[in-house]
């Protein structure tokens, strides 16, 4: 499972929206949603770093391939 897959797993887990997440990081909801896409290609560990900060989970879910969201 791709990391993109597995933030948007997370998000709608957690059901929170993009404008919610936009304004905990401090970006624009427009990135937030790039940064989900898995066409654009934008998610970058940095950006998966500030997520798992902000809402207290472990870079170990997106680090570690053998992770399945299914667990989570």
């Amino acid at each position: 499972m791709k990391n993109e897959e597995k933030l948007t797993y997370i998000i709608r887990k957690l059901n929170l929206s993009t404008k919610e997440i936009a304004k905990k990081l401090g970006v624009t909801s427009s990135l937030i949603s790039s940064i989900k896409s898995v066409h654009t290609n934008k998610l970058r560990d940095t950006h998966l770093y500030a997520f798992a900060m902000a809402y207290n989970i472990p870079m170990e879910i997106f680090k570690n391939r053998e992770i399945e969201m299914i667990n989570f």
